[in-house]
């Protein structure tokens, strides 16, 4: 059977979002995900083990990632090195697989109609999701606590997936209980940090390495999950071990270049920088304190207040382009969180040891507020 997937007009672009593809029907996208599962049945075989078995911390709530194929699980493996938490906790909020997408499984790909890549979803807060991408396949079942993944070999995927992999699975769960995945970095001291926002290019990963590299607490650079607790406090919870920089930055960096491994996008020219054991200071959830826009410009160390509406642009412009359904609660969500958080502009130098102590400056006026 072929499956037709159809465009639909009332989605809209938003930052640069490429267009968003959409099944027709519940029942359509169900037969999606059945073939991505029956497959991957197929490939795994009865006995196979996985190679890789990790737990993440998913706002606070356990996913378990199991991996079969031992030259992509000892990758991810270091990507999520530093979020292994109790295994048998007996929450679980997700359950994942991911296999090796083989040759043979062309015949598979011809039945989806949809050229990649492409997300395709019933809804932002449906029960299914179908990702498709030149080398994956992802189908998630929110009911059934289930994603299941089709992978190339790591030369086959696209650098995004190997950086931050399942960044859309992760953003479309984590919504469901208001908790969104945001593009942006967060450092701190004893649990109580900022988190730096920002398009990328103006110097948001530069200040947050050269905090890390400094021993400050890391919960990640580029995407993490944010969510607001009970108590009307917000934190930043860590999803990826890793640090993203053009290679000329990260020549600055002789710490990090000597005890991070990296891996170089050609998509954007960028290094993915990935932790060796006891390099950094890796947290899985930090309280932010305050909201930081950092700007390169002559005056390092220069703090000014930052307007509201600045702070809005600066958290979502690239927050939207990873999981890109602006609902109105994602929409109050960032809105209600530079009402109540201090918001910064600092401005950062070519001097990258004086970047923490500014930083430092930073994080004490929060804390004052």
């Amino acid at each position: 059977m072929v499956l037709t997937f159809v465009k639909q007009r009332n989605i809209k672009v938003l930052v640069n979002v490429a267009m968003i593809s959409q099944v027709r029907g519940d029942t359509q996208i169900r037969t999606v995900v059945d073939l991505i599962e029956d497959e991957f049945t197929r490939q795994r075989g009865l006995d196979a083990r996985p190679d890789l078995r990790v737990t993440i911390d998913l706002a606070s709530q356990p996913v378990q990632l199991e991996v079969y194929g031992p030259v992509l699980a000892e990758h991810l493996g270091g990507v999520f090195n530093h979020l292994v938490i109790d295994a048998a906790t007996p929450r679980r909020a997700l359950f994942i697989e991911l296999a090796t997408l083989h040759e043979a499984t062309i015949e598979f790909r011809e039945k989806l109609s949809v050229p990649p890549p492409g997300i395709v979803v019933a809804e932002p807060l449906g029960p299914l999701m179908v990702e498709l991408h030149a080398g994956l396949s992802v189908a998630t079942d929110r009911a059934a606590a289930r994603v299941t993944a089709l992978a190339g070999a790591i030369g086959d995927l696209p650098s995004s997936h190997l950086s931050h992999p399942f960044a859309h699975v992760f953003g479309w769960l984590g919504a469901q209980r208001q908790a969104y995945i945001t593009h942006g970095a967060a450092i701190g001291r004893d649990g109580r940090g900022l988190l730096f926002a920002g398009s990328g290019g103006q110097g948001k990963s530069t200040t947050a390495l050269a905090c890390a590299a400094a021993g400050w607490e890391f919960a990640g650079d580029d995407f993490m999950m944010l969510d607001r607790t009970a108590a009307g406090t917000y934190a930043a919870h860590s999803l990826y071990a890793t640090g993203r920089l053009h290679p000329a930055q990260a020549a600055r960096f002789p710490s990090l270049v000597a005890n991070w491994d990296s891996l170089l996008s050609p998509e954007d020219n960028k290094l993915t920088l990935f932790p060796r054991a006891g390099a950094v200071s890796l947290v899985r959830r930090m309280t932010i304190e305050g909201i930081v826009l950092p700007i390169v410009g002559p005056d390092q160390g220069e703090i000014t207040p930052l307007p509201r509406a600045a702070a809005l642009r600066a958290l979502m412009a690239d927050s939207v382009r990873i999981y890109p359904w602006l609902t109105r609660e994602r929409m109050q969500f960032y809105a209600e969180a530079v009402e109540t958080l201090p918001c910064y502009k600092l401005t950062v130098g070519p001097d990258i040891a004086a970047i923490p102590a500014a930083v430092g400056r930073a994080l004490d006026r929060a804390l004052q507020r």
